[in-house]
């Protein structure tokens, strides 16, 4: 009965955190976002109940938020619940999540471009109708900019961790790296001491 009582009070509480991504207050967005991505990461199995809670759609619409907070914290939360579940991916990529994600690959603010590509990576993880969507994208011409111009280390290791995903996945995108001049970028970041 313990144990009845504990699922119940954690399916509400993780209700709320959906329901808070919904909020019209950024703080509480960018909150709920960042405990969602701290349940997924530490608990696996909660991500089927975020899912269930409608959680994929909540988050995809932080992703148009004008609230760099928000907008950081979106990013890692889709990465999270993402990571390694082939439900999520989907429900996420169904949701719409991938073209805003792409998007933010272009943002001003390194923390929001780096938790992009890494929630970008980990959908398109083992994930072939995914690497399509993402390729639809055209998003290797700015994952090359990124890789030549970003100062952040977090932005180039994510950056660079992504084309491999992609292009490793579909020829047309390992073409794109090619004339992009990507392979040396690669090269480039696989033997510095920061990836």
């Amino acid at each position: 009965m313990a144990a009845a009582a504990t699922a119940a009070a954690a399916a509400r509480d993780l209700a709320a955190l959906v329901q808070g991504l919904r909020s019209n207050r950024a703080s509480k967005q960018a909150t709920a976002a960042m405990r969602l991505a701290d349940l997924a990461a530490h608990h696996p199995a909660s991500k089927i109940a975020i899912l269930a809670a409608g959680g994929a759609p909540a988050l995809v619409q932080l992703l148009h938020s004008r609230d760099n907070k928000v907008l950081g914290a979106a990013c890692a939360a889709h990465a999270e619940v993402a990571y390694g579940d082939p439900r999520s991916q989907a429900e996420i990529a169904a949701a719409g999540g991938i073209p805003p994600l792409t998007s933010l690959l272009h943002s001003s603010d390194a923390a929001v471009v780096a938790n992009a590509a890494c929630a970008l990576g980990r959908l398109t993880l083992q994930n072939a109708s995914n690497v399509a969507a993402l390729t639809a994208t055209n998003c290797i011409p700015r994952l090359l900019q990124l890789l030549r111009d970003s100062s952040s280390a977090g932005v180039q290791a994510y950056a660079s961790l992504l084309p491999g995903s992609v292009g490793g996945s579909l020829a047309s995108c390992a073409a794109d790296m090619i004339a992009g001049g990507g392979i040396p970028l690669l090269v480039q970041r696989l033997q510095s001491s920061e990836l």
